[in-house]
């Protein structure tokens, strides 16, 4: 959603830019007219509502913990991951009828993306988003389902187990699922995070670096008619959060390029895909 927004501001700008020329004789105070602001409004509320841009609030990174568990698909992935080695399985403390019940919604939700697989395979974009849809439906019934099988303290250790925002480090050091299985000494956690936030220093000068120049490029390519109509239309806090904010990923969308495959995946997925491969084969 928040990338959804960067683009939609940087694509109003061009908009607005560019009508800025083709009225310019109309507008010599510098001010556009309340019918002409209405318009550009108008415009881009009717562009949020056909590609579904919530737009009334400032963006920010999603909370996994604000979801109820019963919302919260990422619950079945999550135990779809784990199922597989009874380790890590055990961990949840399943009793009586829990692991039953839990065995038969994994069945269940693994039919569903065979199914999926199946149906998407060869089909147009338009059939392909009916059947996600479909498929998104009965997730969210297996996932009601499942919350309703595990007690809290269950759906949250799983839920604690993704890789969230605070990434591996955050997951690997807390106590989580996962963190219990792969075991780090307290050595390794240590000399993981102090590398980890040298690393993370680095990141912040650069991103912060590369914002300032995205900036300056709309302000020294905007004259100050311009600039006035932008601040006008978005008003000054929302044309600077879309460079205050902006991550890497979304400085890049900016400048209209699209993302590299291992700008998605890494540069080093083919080694853990090794160590994936060794322990299927095994």
């Amino acid at each position: 959603m928040y990338l959804k927004q960067i683009v939609v501001v940087v694509a109003a700008c061009c908009l607005m830019t560019s009508g800025a020329f083709a009225q310019q004789d109309k507008h010599t105070s510098g001010k556009i007219s309340p019918q002409e602001l209405s318009r550009f409004h108008a415009e881009y509320a009717r562009y949020a509502k056909e590609n579904g841009i919530d737009d009334s609030r400032v963006p920010s990174a999603t909370n996994y913990r604000l979801e109820k568990p019963a919302e919260n698909v990422r619950l079945l992935s999550i135990l779809e991951a784990i199922s597989n080695n009874q380790a890590i399985f055990d961990q949840l403390e399943l009793v009586d009828d829990q692991e039953q019940d839990v065995k038969r919604i994994l069945e269940q939700y693994q039919g569903l993306n065979e199914d999926l697989a199946r149906k998407a395979e060869g089909a147009s974009d338009e059939t392909r988003s009916f059947y996600e849809g479909q498929y998104r439906q009965e997730c969210r019934k297996l996932t009601s389902e499942l919350s309703e099988v595990l007690v809290s303290f269950q759906s949250m250790e799983l839920l604690d187990s993704a890789i969230g925002s605070g990434g591996l480090l955050e997951m690997l050091t807390k106590p989580t699922l996962a963190s219990k299985y792969v075991d780090l000494s307290d050595a390794q956690k240590r000399r993981l995070k102090e590398k980890q936030e040298e690393l993370g220093r680095e990141i912040q000068e650069f991103i912060q670096q590369k914002r300032k120049d995205a900036s300056a490029i709309f302000e020294e390519e905007l004259n100050g008619e311009q600039k006035q109509r932008l601040v006008e239309f978005f008003g000054a806090d929302r044309v600077s959060q879309s460079f205050e904010t902006a991550s890497s990923e979304s400085l890049i969308r900016q400048s209209g390029l699209e993302l590299k495959p291992e700008e998605f995946f890494g540069p080093k997925i083919k080694e853990w895909r090794k160590v994936e491969k060794k322990i299927r084969d095994n």
